[in-house]
């Protein structure tokens, strides 16, 4: 799965803030020097789609490397920035109010990777180098609904709060040995590390701005911290697991479930019916 890398992060950054700036000057005033009033009216639905990343932060399992040399310390090897696909409809009192209840639904493509080499063992003729690849994907899907408040109206600056239900349906590993010359395959095996789906409470926090770009057509960047499992944790000591790893082994010495959290970067273009 293709990974943004943090040259993209920072240039989506770099990109939202201009784009802050450039519509608090442009927003503010019409060409004949007055602010915009748009008339009221009733219930409005705006329905947007785009993109959204997810970078896992802090010290959990899912980002640590994936080392088969320590069993003890399994990771899932999801480091960086993982993209996925964002849509979310927003319902409005009327235009004059504040305060709008988004419902959106996101879909978060993950993987990790960790490549070793192998040296000859102990007494082995001299052979060509050979590399063991090692590869872990997850997915996340999930749907939200909460509370916008808009900070300032033209442009809609914006602060905005969401529940969130999870779901994380069995992940795949692939360990893969290779010659490193030609990347001709030793030996393939696909393992699922975890065979069973998982539902999750989460929520996820932004500030986002919106801006015109053309009618009916809006467009939003967001910055935003969420977190994927702080409710419905598996608690019961004999088949708890952390999330998105590649150990498999369950039991009473396996560690507590961790809360995953993430900084999330969003870019969505959105039509107003």
């Amino acid at each position: 799965m293709t990974r943004l890398h943090g040259g993209t992060f920072r240039l989506l950054t770099a990109a939202g803030l201009l784009l802050i700036a450039c519509s608090l000057r442009a927003g503010a005033q019409t060409d004949d020097g007055h602010t915009p009033v748009e008339p009221s009216g009733g219930i409005r639905v705006h329905a947007g789609i785009g993109v959204h990343t997810m970078w896992i932060n802090g010290d959990v399992q899912a980002q640590r490397e994936i080392s088969p040399p320590n069993p003890e310390l399994p990771g899932g090897g999801i480091t960086g920035i993982s993209p996925g696909i964002h849509a979310q409809v927003e319902i409005l009192p009327n235009s004059d109010s504040r305060f709008r209840f988004p419902i959106s639904v996101d879909a978060f493509f993950l993987s990790g990777k960790t490549t070793y080499a192998l040296p000859p063992l102990p007494g082995q003729a001299v052979k060509p180098l050979e590399r063991l690849l090692l590869s872990h994907t997850a997915n996340i899907f999930g749907i939200g609904a909460g509370l916008m408040y808009s900070i300032i109206k033209k442009p809609n600056i914006y602060v905005s709060g969401q529940a969130t239900l999870n779901y994380i349906p069995p992940t795949d590993y692939v360990a893969r040995q290779y010659r490193a010359i030609d990347d001709s395959t030793i030996v393939q095996v696909v393992l699922h590390p975890d065979t069973s789906g998982h539902v999750r409470g989460g929520a996820f926090i932004q500030a986002g701005v919106q801006v015109d770009f053309f009618e009916p057509l809006l467009l939003d960047f967001s910055v935003g911290y969420g977190a994927v499992n702080i409710l419905g944790r598996d608690t019961d000591p004999n088949t708890r697991r952390n999330l998105l790893i590649v150990d498999s082994d369950k039991g009473p010495k396996a560690d507590p479930e961790f809360i995953i959290g993430y900084i999330g970067i969003g870019f969505s273009v959105i039509w107003k019916f």
